[in-house]
């Protein structure tokens, strides 16, 4: 039979590892969202008290914005009005939903490639890069092209 001191150094072990991966979970995502860019673009694009309801949503769609890369874990939210970008619940610390109006959102660079990136320009003026894959631009492209006025800085 095991003794109170032992039961205890165990719970102890048991308490601290849990408390080492909390701390060491949301410090990553914490560093993440302050040297990829994240916070820098919330700044610019809070995600608004009120808006109406997505014409179309894509959930586990990756990306990279800054040095971070978010694979799988990003939601896209289509509004007439513009894009709205949220991160899955588990990565969501220091993470809250932005939204962009389609007019800040310029192709800066299209790939010929469906294995590589091709990187919008978020900002007027700029404020980051994001990268998005080829299918993320398949399904922006309406959007941006209906607000487009001018073909300087587009396709």
């Amino acid at each position: 039979m095991e003794s109170s001191s032992e039961t205890f150094f165990v719970l102890f072990i048991i308490f601290m590892s849990i408390s080492l991966f909390l701390l060491v979970w949301f410090g990553i995502l914490f560093l993440g969202s302050r040297f990829g860019g994240w916070t820098k673009l919330h700044k610019a694009y809070p995600f608004p008290d009120r808006l109406g309801e997505p014409l179309l949503v894509t959930p586990y769609q990756s990306m990279q914005i800054g040095t971070s890369s978010y694979n799988s874990i990003i939601k896209f939210s289509y509004h007439k009005e513009g894009l709205e970008m949220g991160v899955m619940i588990l990565f969501r610390f220091q993470h809250p939903k932005l939204f962009i109006p389609w007019t800040d959102i310029n192709l800066k660079e299209k790939s010929e490639s469906s294995f590589t990136w091709n990187i919008l320009e978020i900002g007027n003026p700029a404020i980051i890069d994001i990268k998005i894959n080829a299918n993320v631009l398949e399904q922006m492209n309406p959007y941006l092209k209906k607000n487009d006025t001018s073909d300087e800085g587009r396709w």
